[in-house]
């Protein structure tokens, strides 16, 4: 926190051949960013309102934050959508957490999908219902399948005659 603003260090390593970033920049705080993908190095500049001076200020930026600024509406976005309708369900496990997540994003997702290719608008909430019925019926129909087959052994059994 002692350094300036626009000041910035990287640590670089190696795991099972892929080779892992980790950037500190100070900005107004000091953002850790790590990637597998680009680094600290080709540091451009950007300008700051610095509150003190009431002024603009130019600040170095690595490029790792440039990439991050410019793809991050897409995190962003995904992050508000699952916000609407998340799985609300608690555990202490924090591997249901990540789980529930998961299946948040992929309902998400397959919604995105679906959009696109039917070029049909549905809102995330009728998708969502619509996709919870889906599951519910096919459970149900396993069931009548399972029991209309029971019906038919039963009655193959030359057992008893």
């Amino acid at each position: 926190m002692k350094k300036d603003r626009g000041y910035s260090e990287e640590c670089f390593t190696v795991v099972e051949d892929v080779p892992i970033s980790a950037v500190a920049w100070k900005d107004n705080k000091v953002v850790h960013v790590s990637s597998t993908f680009v680094g600290e190095l080709e540091k451009n500049v950007v300008s700051r309102f610095d509150k003190k001076k009431k002024t603009t200020v130019i600040v170095p930026r690595p490029k790792i934050i440039e990439v991050y600024n410019k793809h991050m509406g897409g995190v962003d976005l995904m992050d508000s959508m699952i916000g609407r309708y998340r799985i609300i369900m608690r555990s202490k496990k924090w591997y249901m957490k990540i789980f529930y997540h998961l299946v948040d994003m992929s309902i998400v997702n397959a919604w995105m999908l679906y959009k696109k290719v039917t070029k049909k608008p549905m809102k995330l909430a009728q998708f969502r219902e619509q996709l919870a019925v889906e599951l519910c019926q096919t459970e149900i129909e396993i069931k009548k399948k399972r029991q209309k087959n029971k019906g038919i052994v039963g009655k193959t059994n030359v057992g008893g005659a």
